[in-house]
């Protein structure tokens, strides 16, 4: 397990479903509340999800737009019909535990015409309350009113997952496209289609051939950069000439710029190793969840790469102005 994904991952939504909605693939289950307690929005009813707004291409407007999700009008007949207080007893399975499946449709707010299907799984992985009996208890240790499940010392999971949903747009940064050559681009193209069609073994196939491509001419792209160490094209030398070019990513982490050293975790090394072991070792579920560490990792060091190269640049032109404009106040 990558463990510095936990400090790359960053979520750039406003709320919880935004990302779930626009990003994962189909059968990949979310965790949209953690240690359930009787709160808004909580998706223990459909019309929870009545109004939540994301992004997605609009092929009406030929441009990515905003979608509103809506509760066809069938379900806001039923259930608008149930009890305010109570979570409808359809929803739950035999063992008191949240197990629906509902259709929703997420609508383009701008041309209000195009539209896209979504059937989701809702579940939870203990039993819950269905009812706001005793809503508000006492604390015993503050003596505080507070929501009565937040007493209970197991409280569970609400996860979410898609069932049917229209085919995730294929985005590759810009700053990726631009670096990457058009055959390493295609791969990762190629990956990302995997990951979205939730094929593990073809994202990690893909992604292990850019690596054993591209890995040694990023590290000698940092060398190169304005400023850099001089011991790294050293460390990259020596290794050469002894034939264990690999080694390289051992022992260059001490003389990276610090914008690659935030980690705490040298990247090089990270991304030859997790990239490096046998297909036949990994199943399925391993190479999707190793090959979305992979790509994030990937993406921090190219973009890093990037922003290093744009900083020097721009101080690069201030200066020029700068000795410019000097040189014009002398002639004056």
């Amino acid at each position: 397990m990558i463990t510095l994904v936990n400090i790359l991952f960053n979520m750039h939504t406003t709320h919880p479903l935004n990302g779930f909605l626009e990003n994962y693939p189909l059968f990949t289950p979310f965790k949209a509340v953690e240690g359930y307690v009787r709160s808004a929005p909580d998706y223990t009813d459909p019309f929870e999800f009545h109004g939540l707004t994301f992004s997605f291409y609009c092929d009406q407007e030929n441009n990515e737009k905003t979608f509103e999700l809506e509760v066809p009008e069938s379900s806001k007949k039923h259930f608008g019909q149930m009890a305010s207080d109570k979570i409808a007893r359809e929803l739950f399975d035999k063992q008191g535990r949240l197990d629906y499946v509902h259709h929703f449709i997420g609508r383009c707010r701008s041309c209000k015409e195009f539209h896209v299907d979504f059937l989701l799984h809702i579940y939870t992985d203990k039993e819950i309350p269905d009812s706001y009996d005793n809503f508000q208890k006492q604390d015993p240790e503050t003596g505080k009113l507070v929501h009565a499940d937040s007493l209970l010392p197991d409280r569970a999971n609400i996860f979410i997952e898609k069932l049917g949903a229209p085919a995730v747009k294929i985005k590759i940064e810009k700053f990726i496209e631009k670096y990457l050559d058009r055959e390493s681009c295609g791969w990762y193209y190629k990956s990302k289609k995997s990951l979205a069609d939730n094929l593990g073994i073809g994202a990690f196939a893909y992604l292990r051939r850019i690596i054993e491509k591209e890995l040694m001419s990023i590290v000698q792209d940092v060398s190169d950069l304005d400023g850099a160490d001089k011991r790294i094209k050293e460390v990259i030398s020596k290794h050469q000439q002894a034939l264990s070019p690999h080694l390289v990513y051992d022992d260059i982490f001490e003389y990276l710029p610090r914008s690659l050293q935030v980690l705490g975790d040298n990247p090089f090394r990270m991304l030859y190793k997790y990239t490096s072991e046998g297909l036949h070792r990994l199943s399925e579920a391993d190479c999707l969840e190793r090959s979305k560490n992979i790509e994030m990792v990937f993406e921090f060091v190219i973009k890093k790469i990037n922003e290093e190269r744009s900083e020097i640049l721009a101080v690069k032109q201030a200066i020029k102005a700068l000795k410019a404009n000097n040189s014009d106040q002398r002639n004056f």
